[in-house]
């Protein structure tokens, strides 16, 4: 019977130890796999940081080119009253707007 509850008492020694051993293996792996869902987290938030900081950026050159396309339509508009004025105008009297009409440039054309 001794025998017995030595043998037992060695088994539930060896569990123990055993359980522990597990217990200590699994709060090992609890660690790495709470560092890495840290480390994916930090990556995620970089990278939604990134995102964000080329929305921004894809904006800023929206509004560049709205503004370049807006100066250029005004510059054409520019050449167009440049015309108006160097050249139609002289030769429409009523049009005038008080300028110096005795030459029409569009006289020597023809």
């Amino acid at each position: 019977m001794q025998e017995i509850l030595k043998h037992l008492s060695q088994e539930d020694k060896q569990n123990k130890e055993s359980q522990e051993t597990l217990g200590q293996h699994l709060n090992s792996e609890v660690q790495k796999q709470n560092f890495l869902v840290e480390q994916l987290r930090q990556m995620v938030a970089e990278r939604e940081a990134k995102v964000k900081e080329l929305e921004e950026e894809i904006e800023q050159l929206t509004l560049q080119v709205d503004s370049q396309k807006k100066l250029t339509r005004g510059a054409h508009f520019v050449v167009i009253l440049d015309v108006l004025f160097h050249f139609l105008l002289p030769c429409y009297p009523s049009w005038s707007l008080g300028r110096d009409t005795s030459t029409c440039p569009t006289d020597s054309l023809s």
